[in-house]
């Protein structure tokens, strides 16, 4: 089994000492040291008092003082903020995957012939590139975009979290469609089927369960970013996290993330349940079970879109036309509105971004590093929880058939073992990283450490979540071969199931880098030195040209990211 990470699979340990490689790099550039992590005194005191609170959650308001008399309970208003969160998650999902469907279909290479023609590139390309940027930029700077030019609304949201995960959709889609065997493509070709009754009729049915399952993913995630716009005010439960923090209510704080973790919980049951009856084979076309809860959640999309208003108010309606003018106005650069031309923006360009004294490669390095040695540390924290959280594995006698039943109190030790582990990873996941770096900035002296903390803690649970599934899927025919032979617990995983997890667990990890670099990005808005703050300063000041060019910044090193990830991970799948 050790043969999995010696001289067999060279690209995998080239890989593996690159990753390593980076991270040390990465934590030199950030100046990184063991005690930057540790809280300052009046830190140690906060974070005693945050964690504290967790086991007395607020019922009611801690303090009453300027509250108006007509304020509706505190249960009632974060049930309102915990309903608004869904709502806006419901409407703005839906949303992207219609989009995701039509960019999807128009960006996979399967409906073009072999040797494409000048019309069919121009649809494929746009597509392509459209997607790409879509998906490159976070909701959260999608939302302070469309509130520069329109306003606050519970449709900007829709839209701000729409646009990037449309983009997400699309990708998935357009990849999944591309798996589709060439036999089944020419043979629909021969009856001569266009692209779209290729799509319709021969694609869709084979990716079904795989977008279903991607799709109510998203739905979760969808809860995540909602709760996150309430930073920007939009009456989500991320503006209750915000307001009660800020007053150091921290009972309340607990109150709003139990809430979030309760709706994420749902979504993640009812995404796994699903997952499991589609993808494993177990769904038939009368599954009354699965119609329910697929025809619950039509429900509450046409809820969603049905229920408040999204229209903005008629007497606004003219104001934010001269906003958006104004707006597509401003983001032109500064020397092309004083006439200078392009010539001078790629000029103004270059000096804002790479300049002596700019600090715009400076915040790009900055994004960058944060994300390797968050995912780093965020894959060693998942890695060694993965044996706790496996059912397979942390049992009373694994992959061992014992002819007595085991003990109760052995059962029920190790019972509680996984849900102790798996509920690390649900609490950590179900937190986005926003809310871990806004916790996290007033408690640790370092305000890096804060940001690799936040991306970290929240990857480890995806990490974790995912990596004890492929455990628990893996072959056991080698773990019990071992386990006859006398092995202990810890040499099987040393020798077997690590091993054998480690090339689709780095698959995941390359993945979760993606989204850390989007995330360090944003996370800058809360003052960390990435370009989410070079961002926000640029639009506290009404420089939205500036604005917009850092915005591309972040989006063109979302996609370098992207690029190196999808190269990493074919070196794994050629290695494995």
């Amino acid at each position: 089994m050790t043969n999995l990470l010696t001289d067999r699979f060279p690209r995998r340990r080239m890989l593996l000492t690159l990753v390593l490689l980076a991270a040390v790099i990465a934590g030199l550039w950030l100046g990184l040291k063991p005690s930057g992590v540790l809280p300052s005194q009046p830190g140690w005191k906060a974070a005693g008092a945050f964690f504290g609170a967790a086991f007395q959650p607020a019922v009611d308001y801690e303090n009453r003082t300027g509250l108006p008399a007509e304020a509706a309970p505190f249960l009632v208003q974060t049930g309102r903020a915990a309903v608004e969160t869904l709502r806006i998650a419901l409407a703005a999902v839906s949303l992207s995957i219609a989009g995701g469907l039509v960019l999807g279909f128009l960006g996979s290479r399967v409906w073009w012939p072999e040797r494409r023609t000048l019309a069919a590139r121009m649809v494929w390309l746009p597509a392509r590139l459209l997607m790409t940027l879509m998906r490159s930029v976070h909701e959260l700077i999608w939302a302070t975009i469309f509130l520069a030019a329109v306003g606050i609304s519970p449709l900007t949201a829709v839209i701000a979290i729409s646009l990037p995960y449309a983009g997400t959709l699309a990708k998935v889609f357009a990849e999944t469609a591309e798996e589709m065997p060439e036999e089944t493509r020419e043979a629909f070709r021969l009856m001569g089927a266009g692209p779209l009754r290729i799509f319709l009729f021969a694609a869709l049915p084979r990716m079904r369960a795989e977008m279903t399952s991607y799709a109510l993913y998203r739905f979760e995630c969808g809860l995540r970013s909602a709760a996150v716009l309430g930073f920007v005010g939009l009456p989500t439960l991320g503006l209750n996290i915000q307001l009660s923090y800020e007053n150091l209510h921290y009972r309340e704080v607990w109150t709003a993330l139990y809430a979030l973790l309760v709706l994420v919980f749902l979504f993640d049951a009812a995404s796994g349940w699903v997952r499991r009856r589609m993808v494993l084979g177990t769904v038939s076309r009368h599954d009354r079970p699965l119609q329910a809860v697929l025809l619950l959640l039509a429900g509450g999309i046409a809820w969603s879109w049905l229920s408040g208003s999204w229209a903005a108010d008629p007497g606004m309606v003219a104001r934010r036309a001269e906003n958006i003018r104004r707006f597509l106005t401003e983001i032109t650069p500064w020397p092309v509105q004083q006439g200078h031309g392009w010539g001078a923006a790629i000029d103004w360009a270059r000096n804002l971004l790479f300049g002596p004294s700019s600090e715009g490669w400076r915040a790009a390095l900055t994004t960058l590093s944060l994300s390797v040695v968050a995912i780093m540390l965020s894959a060693v924290l998942a890695w060694c929880l993965l044996p706790f959280a496996a059912r397979n594995l942390a049992s009373p006698a694994p992959f061992l058939p014992s002819a007595r039943r085991p003990s109760l109190v052995s059962r029920l030790a190790w019972r509680s073992v996984v849900i102790g582990s798996r509920g690390f990873f649900i609490l950590s996941r179900s937190i986005p990283e926003y809310v871990w770096a806004f916790i996290f900035i007033a408690m640790v002296s370092d305000q890096a450490w804060a940001a690799v903390l936040a991306l970290a803690l929240h990857n480890a649970g995806i990490l974790g979540r995912l990596g004890a599934e492929i455990i628990e899927n893996s072959d056991h025919s080698a773990p019990s071969a071992l386990r006859g032979l006398g092995a202990s617990r810890g040499q099987i995983v040393t020798t077997a199931l690590l091993p054998l997890s480690l090339p689709r667990f780095l698959v995941y990890f390359f993945y979760r880098w993606e989204t850390c670099l989007r995330e360090g990005t944003v996370l800058g808005m809360l003052g960390i030195a990435t370009l989410g703050r070079l961002i926000k300063d640029a639009r506290a000041f009404d420089r939205y040209d500036e604005m917009i060019l850092f915005v591309l910044a972040g989006a063109a090193l979302v996609f370098a990211g992207d690029l190196v990830s999808s190269l990493a991970r074919r070196t794994l799948r050629q290695s494995s």
